[in-house]
């Protein structure tokens, strides 16, 4: 069970680190203005911080620290690829909960990213332009993440929830049946070929649905929790001495 959590805790903090941000101001609007004043005065709120490949989080001092981002995608390629090696090693009740839980913390960050990278300009006194382009390529990154995940792990996932609806382990969803690709002018099995200059019904054109994301004031509080440790009801600010 240890060795469980390890690998847990290992892959969820992959889904952070690398990555940038900042505390956004409707954040601390929350907080009384002496604190919020507090907090401008000692940088945090102007300041954007990086989650380093260790872990650590800290200001953003020399932009050759965001060329760190750019092994954000391979490090997600090493998720998926361990996630399917501990699909072959765990039990399935298992392994669904450790699917559960990282695809939890990955929708919650992939929030908190989202709200960065669209009120960084509003919020930031020192915005940097060059900022927006790496704001913007985590994000994807973690966007286009999601989607593997949801390729690689959907079909299993919920055959697996099915299936313990029905006390089923062994339950398989059947498979789809491959469309037959027909010429327009080609007969078989007995269809028609289309007339010449038949109408035609109007094709349906299907709308993707935008990927569910926690709201802002979700992303901004699990940001402050998870990152800061900060508590609404107990905060002390201690300005720094100059």
């Amino acid at each position: 069970m240890k060795d469980l959590q390890n690998d847990m805790q290992v892959l969820v903090n992959k889904i952070k680190a690398p990555s940038i941000f900042y505390i956004p101001r409707k954040l601390v609007a929350k907080l009384s203005k002496k604190d919020t004043d507090n907090l401008t005065k000692i940088g945090f709120l102007d300041t954007m911080f990086i989650i380093n490949t260790s872990g650590v989080n800290k200001p953003i001092t020399n932009a050759n620290e965001l060329l760190n981002l750019f092994e954000k995608e391979k490090i997600l390629t090493s998720n998926i690829f361990q996630l399917l090696v501990l699909k072959t090693k765990l039990e399935k009740a298992t392994f669904h909960y450790l699917l559960e839980e990282y695809l939890k913390e990955l929708v919650s960050w992939l929030g908190v990213l989202d709200v960065v990278r669209v009120d960084a300009k509003v919020d930031l006194h020192y915005y940097k332009p060059y900022f927006q382009s790496y704001l913007d390529m985590q994000y994807n990154h973690l966007k286009n993440h999601k989607t593997e995940i949801n390729q690689k792990f959907g079909h299993w996932k919920t055959e697996f929830e099915i299936g313990r609806i029905f006390n089923d382990p062994n339950f398989k969803l059947p498979k789809r049946r491959q469309k037959e690709n027909l010429s327009s002018n080609k007969i078989d099995n007995g269809k028609i070929a289309p007339i010449k200059g038949a109408t035609q019904p109007a094709k349906i054109i299907k709308r993707k649905s935008k990927p569910l994301l926690i709201s802002d004031t979700d992303a901004d509080a699990y940001l402050l929790k998870t990152v800061f440790n900060v508590n609404f009801n107990n905060i002390n600010v201690v300005e720094c001495e100059k």
